[in-house]
């Protein structure tokens, strides 16, 4: 094989897998990251493309969502936040890491004192929990859903002054 031609082989190679970089970051780590599929589900409604979505769409019609009237009349109890929760994930040997910002709503100032002062046993629970998931784990669009159960089940468990009603993600960072 002549020079010229191995080298256009390796500069298309290169062009080829740049391009399905940024692809793949632009269609799926990237919507995932900014709101999940149930938004971008959502903003392809609004446009009627439904070509890559049908499937996430199809499973949020089945469950009863929000509409903004139940958001804006839904009353919101006391928030804890637990932030900078930064974890290496599962299997990437160190390489991959995740970032993590939570909200735990409750409607007893009691559980809002008792979080905080069990705080450091909480975030050594949830950086252990975390530290567990790979990042194919992380990125699946129903590990936000079920983690939040999980999280809530086994903060009650912890509890004695009351219960966390609701957790919330405020930030979900996977590098």
């Amino acid at each position: 094989m002549s020079r010229k031609l191995k080298l256009g082989l390796l500069i298309g190679g290169i062009v080829l897998a740049t391009g399905i970089s940024i692809y793949v970051t632009v269609q799926l780590i990237w919507p995932m990251l900014n709101g999940g599929q149930e938004e971008v589900a959502q903003q392809v409604d609004q446009t009627g493309d439904n070509t890559a979505q049908d499937s996430s769409r199809n499973k949020s019609q089945n469950k009863k969502e929000k509409t903004q009237d139940d958001v804006s009349t839904e009353k919101i109890g006391k928030i804890y936040e637990i932030d900078n929760l930064t974890v290496n994930t599962h299997g990437s040997g160190g390489l991959r890491f995740a970032v993590f910002k939570i909200a735990l709503e409750t409607q007893s100032s009691n559980v809002i004192s008792e979080l905080e002062q069990k705080d450091p046993i909480l975030r050594d629970w949830l950086i252990d929990y975390y530290r567990k998931k790979s990042v194919g784990q992380l990125l699946d669009p129903q590990f936000q859903d079920s983690s939040k159960t999980v999280i809530k089940n086994s903060l009650n468990n912890r509890l004695s002054k009351g219960r966390v009603d609701s957790v919330y993600y405020l930030k979900l960072v996977i590098q």
